[in-house]
């Protein structure tokens, strides 16, 4: 004790500090320690609780992302697919409408061609007609007497018919 007092120090006063400061940490652990252990503990069982939802929802964005992008493949391959059908249609009509304007085509040349050989005949009747009158006109004229209709006739269908086979052949 005479060590402490010559050193300055004042025993009763040593232990009254040392009780003060025993009943300060009392207090403080009972009034400041304590609260504050419960508010950090809360606070890191918020974080976790917090980091698990980050968590659960990284999960479920994940999980929404690989739907879309399954969706997404399944859409394409599906416009893909309506596409190839689309265009098979399309070429099936095409040629559908290609064989029609063919059979058509061929319809039309056919009338066409029906219709040039019956003008055809029709023009080679008239032209016939034409020069049987005009050779009957110029026989007539030519031996300035009449020797009558049936020898004029049948020597315009002899000249005709010769005519006819010399073309024939």
């Amino acid at each position: 004790m005479e060590i402490l007092n010559s050193l300055g120090i004042d025993v009763k006063i040593l232990i009254a500090q040392i009780i003060n400061f025993g009943i300060l940490m009392f207090i403080l652990a009972k009034l400041l320690y304590k609260p504050i252990l419960k508010m950090l503990d809360q606070r890191r069982k918020r974080i976790e609780e917090s980091l698990k939802k980050a968590d659960e929802i990284d999960k479920k964005e994940k999980a929404i992302e690989e739907d879309y992008k399954s969706k997404m493949a399944e859409a394409k391959k599906e416009s893909s697919k309506l596409m190839e059908e689309a265009k098979a249609d399309a070429e099936t009509i095409r040629k559908e409408i290609v064989a029609i304007s063919e059979k058509e085509a061929g319809n039309i040349r056919s009338a066409a061609k029906t219709q040039a050989e019956l003008e055809r005949s029709r023009l080679y009747v008239e032209a016939k007609q034409q020069a049987g009158k005009l050779a009957l006109v110029l026989m007539t004229k030519a031996f300035k007497y009449d020797q009558g209709e049936d020898f004029y006739k049948k020597s315009v269908d002899s000249a005709l018919n010769e005519m006819e086979l010399k073309q024939a052949n």
